[in-house]
């Protein structure tokens, strides 16, 4: 991956965070660490469902399941190629059909080879918030879709979030916040 492509990943990330969850990443990083380009630091739930029912529980996980792949959507709209992760599950979907596949990700397994971290904090975030529904990649290419068109519309803001990490390499919650301005308004997480 290139510097330019991680700034994008990781501003697409913090972007759709921004709107949909209402968090600013305490920090955004392109450092390489062990095993990845760099990180965007945002609280994700992953706890038990407690006392929230289903629609409190979905209106936490599938903003979630978004951010997730919202690197990958990110990379696409600079220019990149699909990445190989969802190309793979397409295909997969295609020749060994979406009930066989549907029926890896609900059981919580690794439905491609080249899954990412990214594709699978999605598919988890997602078989959390529809525990009995049967289409899961239905629902997962729902939310790449709608990150897709999200950071289509704010390219101008992930351009010059993405160009400023590329140049500095890291940035904090007050960086990006001015960074960003009032180009998009947060949607703060009362949960």
């Amino acid at each position: 991956m290139t510097t330019r492509l991680a700034s994008y990943h990781e501003a697409g990330h913090v972007l759709v965070a921004m709107r949909w969850l209402g968090h600013t990443a305490r920090v955004v990083s392109i450092r390489p660490g062990p095993g990845r380009f760099g990180h965007a630091a945002m609280p994700v739930t992953s706890g038990p469902r407690a006392a929230l029912v289903d629609a409190g529980w979905r209106r936490i996980r599938v903003p979630e399941a978004t951010m997730f792949v919202a690197g990958l959507a990110a990379e696409e709209v600079a220019g990149a190629a699909r990445s190989v992760g969802i190309t793979e599950l397409e295909t997969i979907a295609r020749v060994q059909g979406r009930g066989a596949l549907n029926y890896a990700m609900t059981r919580g397994l690794p439905p491609v080879p080249e899954a990412t971290d990214d594709i699978q904090g999605a598919l988890s975030a997602l078989v959390d918030a529809f525990p009995t529904k049967r289409d899961p990649l239905g629902r997962f290419l729902r939310v790449y879709s709608f990150a897709l068109r999200f950071l289509e519309g704010m390219r101008e803001t992930l351009d010059r979030l993405s160009k400023e990490l590329a140049s500095r390499e890291e940035l904090t919650s007050e960086e990006i916040e001015r960074i960003v301005g009032a180009d998009m308004p947060v949607r703060r997480n009362s949960t």
